[in-house]
């Protein structure tokens, strides 16, 4: 064997252990941590006869593994986040429609706790849109396309639909904003 052969053995398991996904529940992301870790631990007694030209590949591909480490925990993060943020709408929902269906409801506010339900199903299908598309992201088919857009619209809409949040806070929002992108 090649004096560098152990290397690219232990790059190899590497990199298998990061495409094997991770075994469902919420041991999967402390699984893949662990054989990180012992690939690295592995990996970092093997460096001793490493070739000094192979040094900053390695160096690197530890750096990569500790960043997609990282990506993974703040994904599961995202995840729990969203989780969490749907349970105040449908609990909403579910306690709304229980106070309807139990008639504890005068029938002069039954429309207003209709509007709250409709308003509070449509956050939640908001948040799993978002979800959705980040999961899209995730996809090995998936192709971030690039859109040509006119900066100035864009900003014109990002100000219009802050400018209420902006005037209960009674400040004032000032933009200059071009009619289009050419002028």
């Amino acid at each position: 064997m090649a004096p560098c052969d152990p290397i690219v053995l232990a790059l190899t398991v590497a990199a298998v252990l990061l495409l094997i996904p991770p075994s469902v529940g919420r041991s999967g992301l402390s699984t893949r941590r662990s054989r990180l870790a012992e690939v690295g631990t592995r990996a970092r007694g093997i460096v001793t006869g490493l070739p000094s030209e192979l040094r900053p590949t390695f160096d690197n591909f530890m750096v990569l593994m500790d960043e997609l480490d990282a990506a993974q925990v703040e994904k599961q993060r995202v995840i729990a986040d969203v989780s969490h943020d749907l349970k105040t709408p449908i609990s909403v929902i579910g306690g709304y429609a229980q106070a309807l269906t139990d008639g504890t409801i005068p029938p002069e506010s039954r429309d207003k706790y209709l509007k709250i339900i409709h308003d509070r199903a449509m956050a939640a299908a908001d948040m799993i849109d978002s979800l959705f598309s980040y999961a899209k992201t995730e996809h090995p088919d998936y192709r971030p396309q690039l859109v040509l857009d006119d900066i100035c619209e864009l900003t014109r809409k990002a100000v219009i639909a802050c400018s209420p949040a902006v005037e209960q806070a009674e400040c004032v929002i000032e933009a200059d904003i071009a009619r289009n992108a050419a002028s």
